[in-house]
């Protein structure tokens, strides 16, 4: 709210400080084109971390500049559509267990609890499909310690000492120690990467298991590729991309638990959040899900009740839908920033190195200029 009253009030592009750091807020369209797309090479990193703490540091949200570029690269290989196919036999376990649980609550004429129910199944398909860990959070979320590490983590995030830092850098390593040590985020964090630590340790001492998951395609990469001359060429067997005729590091084990760990936290709630949106608006516009359960079963009904990956890439009302969905509720609002890596010009205003930007995705998304009737949910825009 507080985005949408300054866009009307100071315009499309204005600044304000966070703590000591100047930052630029830019709505205006042309302008975020020109940081995301025409001079994305000169915006590669996002801003600074208010305190360096493990694993944030180590994944795609903390590297910066050549690192990112080559962890980035190779993450990539790991979203391809023949291993998006490949998980959907997983994820389909997952979601006849979510509706079994529906099924039987429903059967006792009781209210089904969408968000908690959605955050399970949400967590038990990340930890089932992209790290193979054996989680029973649908089942038994009262008593899942990972199920419950996850929650509290992401509740207590944003904890005072973090406050503390991103308004006081000088005193951020003291608060990252304390954070790390004595926060109960950092505690929970320490939790959930022991885990990870604990299942690549198993991956490693069988090496003949052949799993399919997002962990197991990190760790392929996780050797030191040996370069002796530049080509552009790269397969899904080389796991790398040989650059310029340069030593390229592949993953580090921190950097695997990092962007595992990101994985799964940023995966986690978002996900939960959409999926719970999506079934309110759903419930309130009948016509829509009426549209939609007959794009479904149109699609399904040569063959069995699971659905495959290419089944879903033909469901174009589906795509529809979420994306209304997303932009009516957006679940994560301000996480689109940047940081200049150099002096710069950003249209005619100019832009020093360092200097941080954000892009207000809410106030995009109910620009009533871009969105006729922005607060209405039309799958049909």
């Amino acid at each position: 709210e507080i985005m949408d009253e300054w866009v009307k009030k100071y315009g499309k592009v204005f600044g304000y400080f966070i703590g000591w750091r100047p930052t630029l807020m830019v709505a205006d369209l042309d302008l975020i084109k020109q940081i995301l797309v025409k001079d994305s090479h000169i915006w590669i990193n996002r801003p600074k971390l208010a305190m360096k703490a493990v694993p944030v540091t180590d994944c795609l949200v903390g590297l910066r500049g050549q690192r990112w570029k080559d962890v980035r690269s190779l993450l990539m290989s790991t979203f391809s559509a023949s291993k998006m196919r490949l998980v959907t036999g997983l994820m389909n376990e997952k979601i006849d267990e979510l509706i079994q649980i529906i099924s039987d609550i429903s059967s006792k004429g009781l209210p089904v609890e969408a968000w908690k129910t959605y955050q399970a199944m949400t967590l038990d398909t990340i930890t089932h499909t992209a790290l193979a860990m054996k989680t029973n959070c649908q089942r038994e979320q009262e008593n899942d310690e990972f199920f419950m590490s996850v929650k509290a983590f992401l509740k207590n995030a944003v904890n005072p000492a973090v406050r503390l830092a991103l308004y006081f850098p000088v005193i951020a390593s003291i608060m990252c120690f304390i954070s790390d040590k004595l926060a109960y985020s950092g505690r929970m964090s320490s939790i959930i990467m022991r885990n990870l630590r604990e299942v690549m340790a198993l991956r490693r001492k069988d090496l003949s298991v052949k799993n399919i998951d997002l962990l197991q395609a990190m760790l392929e990469v996780s050797e030191v590729s040996e370069i002796s001359k530049a080509t552009p060429e790269r397969t899904e067997m080389d796991g790398y991309r040989l650059v310029e005729g340069r030593q390229m590091k592949l993953l580090t084990d921190m950097e695997i638990i990092a962007n595992a760990w990101v994985f799964l936290l940023g995966g986690f709630e978002t996900t939960a959040n959409s999926i719970t949106y999506t079934s309110y608006l759903l419930a309130m516009h009948q016509e829509v899900q009426e549209k939609l359960y007959q794009e479904v079963m149109s699609i399904i009904q040569d063959h069995s009740s699971h659905i495959g990956y290419d089944d879903i890439a033909k469901m174009t009302y589906l795509d529809q839908v979420f994306s209304e969905s997303l932009r009516v509720i957006t679940p994560v609002v301000l996480f689109i920033s940047r940081e200049a890596g150099q002096d710069t010009k950003l249209g005619d205003i100019f832009i020093p190195k360092d200097m941080k930007v954000f892009i207000p995705l809410w106030t995009l998304h109910h620009d009533p200029e871009q969105w006729p009737n922005p607060d209405v949910f039309d799958p049909e825009r």
